[in-house]
Formats: structure tokens, C-alpha cells, sequence
């Protein structure tokens, strides 16, 4: 059993800690994992825009991709319920990236006997659904996601859900590699960047590495921005890279989140939001694809559909590896154990 303790910083922050890793969540917006660090190493896993202030509680919630980017912090964050563009569903506009992972949510502190833990929860405002989230630590540098969405209404309602990532450059330095069960890897069908490694639509080329489906990924001084989309076999992959000695790897119930986003921002020339200033990777399990408004994956027959009171349940596991003390083919087979066993445990 880890023994991890939770302390609340000055400005709100949670932190869980269990002297191997340390996780800070930020209760202000989305309940986001703002930090894990990997302490053993010294080293953030997140990237996240060094110095920047946390956002306004409660600030609103304004249209347009802009109003999300303007706060955005990286970390991770649960996109819900519509990962796309604006649009109305029954009357609600729902907002770019969705409301869940803007608004403030509640966030205390538990313990049990597998150790302490943070409790989230959130009402959103627009649609009528509850969010709740339970982090955790494991031990073998294990954070565990479990996450809720329960439909309050007595509406059948359409949701996009979706778990967006993104990873510093100490786990992205060259050359770092995308692992996991995934095929048909294409880029997005519109223009993404403005420079693009990847042709608009095309699909994206992937080869046999560690036993696994790899993708090589773009050094940060590429000067290209690219978002492309795969089908998911099964609920894992593994970010590595062998030259900072460094991997990750992330499990999620596949049958929920059945597409997987990979967005690679190599400092693209383009101006705003980023201004060619950062390197960042994101690797998001989604339950559709490509990027479109909600109302585009209910026409496709794509979007994910809750019933009255019903809840939906999505566990996800993000795991450390130092691969200076493991091997990396060890650790993606271990990976996939893991996301198969998870599921014999659910059935």
C-alpha cells in the first residue's frame, strides 16, 4: 500500500505526494492535474507555460477557442461534454473544449485504507450532468484517474468526452516515440498548422517498435504543428524517450474511449495561441473523431449517448518509468498487461 499524504498550498492548489511522485491539482479550473513530478529525477511530466498565473475562479464561460486558450495551463484535463467548437445541444451552448474543464469544482481531501486521496466534484452549468473524480496514488509511480459523469435530467443527452495530456519536453526529447495498440493514424482533414509534417488528411506513416504500433515523434525545434487521429484496439500507450531515460505510460477503458488524438505543437511559426514559442505533446483518448462540435459526432452517430440518471465510469492510470532501472520493453508489455487485466476486472 503507498503511503501518500495531501497538503493545500497558499493560492489553492491540492497536492498529493507519496515521495516518489507529486501531483498538484488545481481546483479552480476543472479540477486539472496541473504537475506530476517524478521525484526520484527531479523532473516534470506535464509540460505546462512556465510563470503563468492561475486563472480568475469563476470567470464564465465566453465562446470561441480563444476564451479556452487564453487560460489554458496544459496538465491534463477532462474535455466534457463537447471536445469541438462551439455549438447548441437542446438549447444549451456548450463551449470549445467543454464546460467541465473550465468552471470551478470542489476538491477536498479523503483517506481510506488504501491511503489519502482527493475527492473532486462539479455541477456544470450548461448541461445537466455531475462530474466527480477520485485521484490517487499507486505504488510503482502509478496516478489513478477515476472519473463520473452522471446524467441529472430526464433527457437521453449526447455527450464528446474526452482526456487531453500533454507532456514536457523532458519526456519529449529526441528521439521520443508513441507506442501503443493503434492503427489508421490520419491527419486532420483541414489545415492545422502553419507548418505541417503531416499532409492535411493523409494518413500518417507508423512502424513496429518494442512489439508495438510506433509513431516517431517531431523534435521541438521542428517548427510544425500537425493533430491527427487513430483507431485504439486496446486502452494503453507509452510515451518514451531512451535518451532522457524517461517513459510514461497511460491506460483507459478503450471501450468508451475508442479514438486517440495525437497532437504534436513543435513551435510552428503561426501566431496565436503559441507564437512558435513551445514544444508540446498531448496523446488524448476521445470517444470520437476527428475534432468537431458535438452536434457533428451525434450526425455522424459517433457521439457517446447517457441516459436519464444513468452514470458513466472511466478509469485512467499514468505510470512513471525511470528506464535507467527498467527496460523499455519491459515496461510497454507491463503496460498492456495492465490495460488487458483492468479490463477481465471490469467484466
Amino acid at each position: 500500500m503507498t503511503s501518500s499524504l495531501v497538503t493545500l498550498r497558499e493560492k489553492g492548489s491540492w497536492v498529493l505526494s507519496d515521495g516518489v511522485l507529486e501531483v498538484t491539482v488545481d481546483p479552480l479550473r476543472g479540477a486539472d492535474i496541473r504537475s506530476i513530478r517524478y521525484l526520484p529525477r527531479a523532473v516534470e511530466m506535464l509540460w505546462s507555460p512556465e510563470g503563468m498565473p492561475n486563472p480568475v475562479a469563476g470567470a464564465g464561460l465566453p465562446s470561441g477557442s480563444a476564451a479556452f486558450y487564453d487560460d489554458y495551463r496544459g496538465g491534463i484535463q477532462e474535455l466534457f461534454p463537447n471536445a469541438g467548437p462551439d455549438c447548441v445541444v437542446e438549447g444549451a451552448p456548450l463551449v470549445f473544449h467543454g464546460e467541465s474543464c473550465r468552471i470551478p469544482w470542489v476538491v477536498d481531501a479523503q483517506e481510506d485504507a488504501d491511503g489519502a486521496f482527493l475527492r473532486c466534484r462539479a455541477a456544470l452549468r450548461r448541461y445537466p450532468f455531475i462530474a466527480e473524480r477520485r485521484i490517487s496514488l499507486r505504488e510503482g509511480a502509478i496516478v489513478v484517474i477515476e472519473s463520473t459523469v452522471t446524467n441529472a435530467s430526464p433527457h437521453d443527452l449526447p455527450v464528446h468526452w474526452g482526456f487531453h495530456p500533454v507532456f514536457s519536453e523532458a519526456l519529449t526529447e529526441e528521439p521520443a516515440v508513441l507506442l501503443g495498440d493503434f492503427s489508421g493514424l490520419v491527419a486532420d482533414p483541414s489545415p492545422f498548422g502553419r507548418v505541417q509534417s503531416w499532409d492535411v488528411g493523409t494518413a500518417v506513416p507508423t512502424e513496429e517498435r518494442h512489439g508495438a504500433t510506433a509513431l516517431l515523434l517531431e523534435p521541438g525545434d521542428r517548427g510544425s504543428a500537425d493533430l491527427g487521429y487513430a483507431a485504439a484496439h486496446d486502452g494503453w500507450y507509452v510515451v518514451a524517450s531512451e535518451s532522457a531515460g524517461l517513459a510514461v505510460g497511460v491506460t483507459w477503458p478503450v471501450d468508451i474511449f475508442p479514438r486517440l488524438w495525437v497532437w504534436q505543437e513543435c513551435r510552428d511559426p503561426a501566431g496565436y495561441p503559441w507564437w512558435g514559442r513551445h514544444h508540446i505533446v498531448g496523446v488524448e483518448p476521445h470517444t470520437a473523431a476527428p475534432s468537431r462540435a458535438l452536434t457533428e459526432d451525434v450526425a455522424a452517430g459517433q457521439a457517446l449517448m447517457i441516459g436519464p440518471g444513468e452514470s458513466q465510469r472511466a478509469e485512467f492510470r499514468i505510470q512513471i518509468a525511470d528506464l535507467a532501472e527498467r527496460a523499455i520493453d519491459d515496461f510497454v508489455r507491463s503496460t498492456a498487461d495492465s490495460s488487458g487485466s483492468r479490463k477481465k476486472e471490469i467484466a
